[in-house]
């Protein structure tokens, strides 16, 4: 990106252009320019098919059950725009759609690496590559992991882990590596009965494992999904935002390069981590896309956009929250820079106090 549009993402969203849409299912949103023009959000509805996804997650993803937002998510999410959305309570499409949306990110990601990795061979068995190819090659990040998703509780956490092995291996047994141990610190027991009717929303966030400190790093290969993976050689980090305060070495930062080339990064149930702590949260995004102070990769490989400072302008910011709060919308307007855009819904709230 040229300086001239760096300086108009960094500029406030209320001197972008705007557009206002009522979408079927999510209702009111605004969308903030990016430094490319996009389609209407309110056109054709977008399914899975016409996604560009990987064949073996569009087959998966079909087979999982949706709601009534799929349609909307599908359309913001795979245009890689920033989002900050207030799904219906008990309504999870979302998270199928973003985790679909990342594995895909991921593997087109390594499918690259892979592929200039064989044309680096080939020319340097018939001598040294030409500067030009070298510069076609340049795919990668500082570290390896590419996706972030942080969520409150281990309960999310093991139900993110399902949904992954139902998109990556369908209805079929896969291999995934350290299973019996991740089962073991992250399920649920079996949930206690209730002697009074608790409303719905209690049960569900007092019940189950709410542990709310964790981190796992996440590694797609051939056919596997590996846990427990080292974090420089993971995929995806999941992880709670006290978790990953600790792998940062708190307000010090000193690993920050983990996260110093983030691609896509969501924050899923940002309500439930405002009542923990959100101070969290704002110390993991003031240290996300530093340039590290040391690499251990090739840097003729690293693309040129991490090397001149630009990776929060290539980054998909997804925030996702049961109601509204100014806290959300703080973190939103400030920390997203993305080239593509953002959406925000404006969720209409029916109060009670005038009756």
């Amino acid at each position: 990106l040229s300086n001239e549009v760096c300086e108009q993402l960094r500029c406030p969203k209320s001197k972008r252009s705007q557009r206002n849409y009522d979408l079927p299912s999510l209702g009111a949103v605004v969308e903030y320019a990016g430094a490319m023009e996009e389609p209407p959000l309110d056109e054709d509805p977008v399914s899975a098919s016409k996604t560009g996804w990987n064949e073996g997650i569009i087959r998966n993803f079909e087979n999982e059950p949706g709601d009534q937002h799929e349609a909307d998510f599908l359309n913001m999410i795979t245009r890689y725009m920033d989002l900050y959305a207030q799904p219906t309570p008990n309504c999870y499409s979302y998270r199928t759609v973003y985790l679909a949306h990342a594995l895909n990110h991921v593997i087109r990601t390594r499918n690259l690496v892979i592929s200039n990795n064989r044309k680096m061979e080939l020319a340097a068995s018939k001598g040294l590559p030409s500067d030009d190819l070298v510069e076609s090659t340049r795919d990668q990040g500082f570290v390896r992991p590419t996706v972030l998703i942080l969520c409150p509780f281990k309960k999310d956490a093991f139900d993110i882990v399902q949904r992954l092995e139902r998109l990556v291996f369908g209805g079929g047994k896969g291999s995934v590596w350290n299973r019996d141990r991740f089962n073991t610190e992250f399920k649920s027991e079996n949930p206690p009965e209730f002697k009074t009717r608790m409303p719905e929303e209690f049960k569900e966030l007092l019940t189950g494992n709410n542990d709310d400190c964790f981190r796992v790093g996440i590694a797609l290969s051939k056919k596997v999904l590996k846990l427990y993976e080292a974090f420089d050689k993971s995929d995806i980090i999941l992880c709670s935002p006290l978790g990953l305060r600790m792998i940062l070495d708190g307000e010090a930062g000193k690993e920050s390069h983990l996260i110093s080339n983030i691609q896509i990064a969501v924050i899923d149930k940002a309500d439930i981590m405002l009542q923990q702590n959100w101070e969290h949260l704002t110390i993991i995004f003031s240290h996300m896309h530093t340039q590290p102070s040391k690499i251990d990769t090739d840097i003729s490989r690293v693309r040129q956009c991490y090397i001149d400072g630009q990776a929060k302008f290539y980054c998909q910011l997804l925030l996702f929250s049961r109601y509204r709060h100014e806290l959300f919308s703080a973190l939103m307007l400030e920390h997203s820079l993305n080239f593509q855009g953002l959406v925000m819904q404006n969720a209409s709230c029916e109060g009670t106090l005038d009756k």
